[in-house]
């Protein structure tokens, strides 16, 4: 979790393992449809108080703009795939399908494949449309008529990083939107748990999320409150130097803080690291279900680049972030 304004603040738990090495899971039914560079183009609507931003792709037909009202009816399509998806129907996931993916896609695949994935994935946790991106009667196109692609970032209950997109068809202005592509990259958190290392499932993810156009990772969540018991990264540094017991030593212009009576280590980050200034607070907890790791970030920089020192922490310690 993060707390803005002077500073983020970031709380997370992990257990301490160690596990054999495992493989990662890829996910893809598809027709062949290539949606290219998007060329952005503004409609402004009457009462808006700022222009409409619409991404249309270069090879669409020249000075197409979907409306607001079939923007809507595409978005009701994809609300009522994923809704029907999740609640287990799938056969009436399999007839929002169109005719070219049900071709590559028989009906008893499609529902193997979706019962696997709820049974790996467990409950969705969340989902995020990251760009949606529009087409109309392109010359790529398997077939003419209107095409519109949405780049998902998502979360499920055991399946803590996962990307792809989903595109939709729509034949004709009477026909209603069908799902022609579902394109889906993720690693379970129990493929992530038993590799060999945090780079390794760190290293897997990057190659893996480079499948899925316009990616952003999950904003992390912030803390309302001073988890590492300091108000800044300042005062953090000042007052662990106060105490005789905290050995300080530098490790590539990290400035490491080891109080070894508390079973604690505070890695304050240095000047040219993105995530500047911050410090990750480690602190080893044993209780009567074993031992784990409690780490608590204060950052002062930006968002993005806190949540990523945050992941890059997740990972030294063996968790799992979206």
């Amino acid at each position: 979790m993060w707390r803005r304004g002077s500073g983020s603040i970031f709380r997370v738990f992990g257990a301490v393992k160690n596990r054999p090495a495992t493989v990662a899971g890829v996910l893809l039914f598809a027709a062949s449809l290539s949606l290219t560079g998007p060329a952005k183009s503004q409609e402004t609507q009457r009462g808006e108080p700022a222009p409409r931003v619409v991404n249309v792709t270069s090879d669409s037909e020249t000075g197409w703009v979907p409306s607001v009202e079939l923007e809507g009816q595409a978005l009701a399509a994809v609300a009522a795939f994923y809704a029907a998806l999740e609640r287990g129907d799938d056969a009436a996931v399999y007839g929002m399908m169109d005719g070219l993916l049900k071709v590559d896609l028989p009906e008893d695949q499609s529902t193997d494949e979706n019962k696997a994935f709820r049974k790996l994935a467990g409950a969705t946790v969340s989902r995020r449309f990251n760009q949606v991106t529009w087409t109309k009667d392109s010359p790529s196109a398997p077939q003419p008529g209107v095409y519109v692609a949405l780049d998902i970032t998502a979360k499920y209950e055991k399946v803590a990083r996962f990307c792809g997109y989903i595109v939709l068809h729509q034949s004709d202005a009477s026909a209603p939107f069908l799902v022609s592509r579902v394109e889906s990259n993720y690693i379970a958190n129990s493929d992530v748990a038993s590799m060999s290392s945090p780079a390794q499932a760190q290293s897997m993810w990057k190659r893996l999320s480079a499948n899925c156009p316009n990616y952003r990772p999950l904003e992390l969540e912030e803390a309302e409150t001073l988890t590492t018991g300091y108000s800044s990264v300042a005062e953090a540094l000042a007052g662990l130097h106060s105490q005789p017991g905290v050995k300080f030593e530098d490790r590539n212009g990290w400035t490491i803080a080891v109080d070894e009576k508390a079973f604690t280590i505070w890695s304050f980050s240095p000047p040219d690291y993105p995530a500047y200034p911050a410090v990750v607070k480690r602190e080893v907890v044993s209780d009567e279900e074993g031992s784990r790791i409690e780490m608590s970030v204060h950052c002062e920089a930006s968002k993005e680049a806190c949540d990523d020192l945050v992941r890059a922490f997740a990972e030294l310690n063996g968790q799992t972030l979206p």
